[in-house]
């Protein structure tokens, strides 16, 4: 159902989740079920941006519950979250997160990539991102195209540089430079090769 592209594809609880145009729609296998807008989701009146930008999921388990969050990259947007029964923007975490494009769990934080910060969450949570709790902001100083986490590495792709995040936790968390001069232009062409 709807029109324009079709944005991101997830597979989450053995259900097919397809964001198209503004909507979010899931399907087992015969049709579809709308899940943004819906008064059975408690998403009446949410839609997930101009329906233009790609969407990246994240599924994640930090309470028993498996969930995931998405991001959509609309500037007015927050990330969203939806835990098989309630879909909805995450609108208390910070302005920082508004327009978010990348997304990944590494050591139990949630990282977003928006622009030139990478953004993370507390451990374990997905809502909260304060400083006091243990989560933060790096500046990447160029604009992120990528994430991956790789060899207790969290490996920040951006246009002219390659950064590695290690660490545990804010208290040890430090970025390293792979690479200063050479970076990656077209999101989502990032590959292991040869391990």
């Amino acid at each position: 159902p709807n029109s324009g592209v079709v944005r991101g594809i997830l597979r989450y609880l053995d259900n097919a989740y397809v964001a198209r145009g503004a909507d979010l729609f899931r399907s087992a296998g015969s049709g579809w079920t709308q899940i943004t807008n819906n008064a059975t989701f408690s998403s009446a009146g949410v839609n997930i941006g101009s329906g233009s930008s790609k969407v990246r999921f994240l599924r994640y388990d930090f309470d028993g519950t498996e969930k995931f969050m998405l991001v959509d990259g609309d500037t007015g947007n927050k990330p969203f979250t939806f835990d098989n029964s309630t879909f909805q923007e995450e609108t208390g975490l910070p302005n920082d997160t508004l327009g978010c494009t990348h997304i990944v769990n590494f050591k139990n934080h949630i990282f977003l990539g928006n622009a030139k910060s990478l953004i993370f969450s507390a451990p374990y949570s997905d809502t909260d991102f304060t400083s006091a709790s243990g989560g933060g902001i790096i500046n990447i100083a160029d604009n992120i195209t990528g994430l991956i986490v790789f060899r207790e590495h969290l490996i920040i792709f951006s246009e002219n540089k390659i950064n590695r995040l290690v660490g545990n936790s804010v208290a040890d968390f430090t970025l390293q430079p792979i690479s200063r001069d050479l970076g990656c232009v077209a999101a989502d062409t990032i590959q292991e090769v040869g391990g």
